[in-house]
């Protein structure tokens, strides 16, 4: 077949393929669109998921009728002239193809006025053909209708989802481009309805609040900047978390984008604050120089290319790890309307329980005394509620300590601090004899437990001599304690644990050396405690990601009292 040059109409409706994948892709071109020229209110208008109507009206800076006009051909664009630019981009449409794109697929008008203008002017496009133009009156700013998305390319059009499935699409898109222009007010509204109305200036928590329906007091604020960069946003608490990724928004220069490892260094940050298979909920802001960035790698923008990603990867999880370090992560408690029936409490309040079964206290815990009088604890302890809780007053309300998760975090964090630095040599070396399956474990992970601070050596026949061990450890029921911990990674192996040998081994050596349910502190134990918890950068979880705290404020107490 001889070559030809296609005509313009068919090559518009090819580079829509590229640019407009559904409704909602016209949304997102639109109101780029709409942010490029300083719009303060942008209102988009859809029906019957947009396959009828997209209307993207704004009070920005308008067009000229000269613009206009070009506006609507290929490759026009006033957002870059050289090659240049495309390396220095610093604003959401550039290519010039989105409208023409758009107009070729659609039944299409453009209404625009420039600020200096008198008069807008309209001009109006069914499949592309030009039907008619001329002034008319409006104020200023750009409104953009979209009727009968795909109305004459059939083999698209079929391919659309139902109407609750564009609309959500949309919405998606919709929330990100809002989310992080804050001082922009939006209104979206659906088959006549107003769906959504956010206003401008609102702060950044009340908008993330607003969309995501997430509760602001769960959150954290995240900041970190240099010279030539900046990250900001927000982070969810340890205790609020989510089966899936569905909660996570990341944005570079304000562009909503998609980067598996940014999510991954995210999570990486909050460690063992997290169980494996639970997630974040945050929102990202990574501002950079146009130059450290490429968004020209994707149709749809969607991707990114950066000039130093590692960097950039370890100045995120920095940020996160300052964050999670300093802000109070401790979850609350909310009576709601709910009434509570009352059972007497089991609290030991001394250092000699006498009711029978009780354990005697637990050796675990190293007392010195000049120590407990010079930290101060926010906390006062009060007592033990079943052998298992600290109760303790704050300055705003009282809280529950779970003592087990809050002594495994304590040794976990002086483990993973000191390693093998700080061990202590035992006065008569612990000999144990291993199973199979036992031995063959400890081998896997012999490296481990020697970075750790363990002298361990191999006697032959499956038999182990232990010489020395981590100071922050007790050397009672050694032997017992490894063999515990083998079990443990035998089956985190099954369970197909993500985590790395370092943190399973300390994970599981602090579960198993830290003071248990049914072991009874006196006070001055449970305050010494709370004290060495206080110490701690990241004291709001156990090492495997549950709570070990939460608090119920003075007045949440006095609701729950009818007061």
């Amino acid at each position: 077949m001889p070559i030809k040059v296609l005509p313009e109409n068919l090559v518009n409706q090819i580079a829509a393929g590229e640019v407009v994948e559904r409704p909602a892709s016209v949304v997102k071109e639109l109101v780029e669109n709409s942010l490029d020229a300083a719009a303060k209110n942008i209102i988009v208008e859809i029906e019957e998921g947009g396959r009828k109507l997209i209307k993207v009206i704004d009070d920005g800076q308008g067009m000229s009728k000269e613009d206009c006009k070009l506006a609507l051909e290929r490759h026009a664009t006033s957002k870059i002239s050289n090659l240049n630019d495309l390396f220095h981009i610093s604003s959401f449409g550039f290519r010039g193809e989105a409208l023409p794109s758009i107009a070729s697929i659609s039944r299409f008008s453009l209404k625009s006025r420039a600020s200096e203008a008198d008069k807008g002017y309209e001009l109006k496009f069914e499949g592309g053909d030009l039907k008619s133009a001329g002034e008319i009156g409006m104020p200023q700013g750009t409104q953009i209708e979209v009727r009968d998305l795909f109305w004459n390319v059939p083999a698209r059009k079929k391919h659309l989802k139902t109407e609750n499935t564009e609309f959500t699409q949309i919405v998606k898109i919709f929330t990100e481009i809002a989310m992080v222009n804050e001082q922009i007010g939006f209104k979206l509204i659906k088959n006549g309805k107003e769906y959504l109305n956010l206003n401008k200036d609102h702060s950044k928590k009340a908008r993330f609040e607003a969309l995501t329906n997430l509760p602001i007091l769960k959150m954290s604020e995240v900041l970190q900047e240099g010279l030539d960069y900046k990250i900001s946003g927000l982070i969810s608490k340890p205790d609020l978390n989510f089966q899936n990724k569905s909660k996570q928004y990341i944005f570079v220069n304000k562009r909503p984008i998609v980067n598996f490892l940014i999510n991954h260094t995210v999570r990486e940050a909050y460690g063992s604050l997290l169980p494996n298979e639970l997630n974040p909920a945050f929102i990202l802001q990574i501002d950079l120089d146009p130059m450290l960035v490429d968004v020209n790698v994707h149709p749809r923008k969607t991707e990114v290319r950066f000039v130093n990603q590692p960097e950039l990867l370890n100045k995120i999880f920095q940020a996160i790890s300052k964050t999670l370090g300093s802000a109070d992560q401790t979850p609350s408690f909310s009576f709601g309307k709910k009434r509570f029936s009352y059972t007497s409490p089991q609290i030991r309040m001394g250092a000699k329980p006498s009711a029978e079964g009780i354990s005697p206290p637990s050796p675990k815990l190293e007392l010195k005394y000049e120590q407990i009088q010079q930290l101060r604890s926010p906390y006062r302890a009060l007592g033990q509620a079943h052998q298992a809780y600290i109760l303790a007053e704050s300055a705003d309300g009282l809280v529950i300590i779970d003592q087990h998760a809050a002594h495994e975090r304590i040794l976990y964090e002086k483990l993973k601090k000191s390693r093998k630095e700080n061990k202590q040599s035992l006065l008569i070396p612990e000999v144990i004899d291993l199973s199979a399956s036992e031995d063959s474990l400890l081998q896997e992970y012999f490296e481990t437990f020697a970075e750790l601070g363990f002298e361990i050596e191999d006697l032959g026949g499956k038999t182990y001599k232990i010489s020395s061990i981590p100071a922050s450890l007790s050397s009672e029921n050694l032997g017992e304690v490894v063999r515990n911990v083998l079990s443990d990674l035998a089956h985190s192996s099954k369970s197909k644990s993500s985590s790395k040998p370092l943190d399973k081994v300390l994970t599981y050596l602090a579960c198993r050396t830290a003071i248990k349910f049914n072991d009874s502190l006196s006070l001055l134990e449970q305050q010494e405690l709370l004290n060495q918890l206080e110490e701690l950068e990241a004291g709001y979880t156990c090492p495997h990601g549950r709570p070990l705290k939460f608090e119920i404020s003075r007045e949440e107490l006095d609701k729950g009292f009818g007061r």
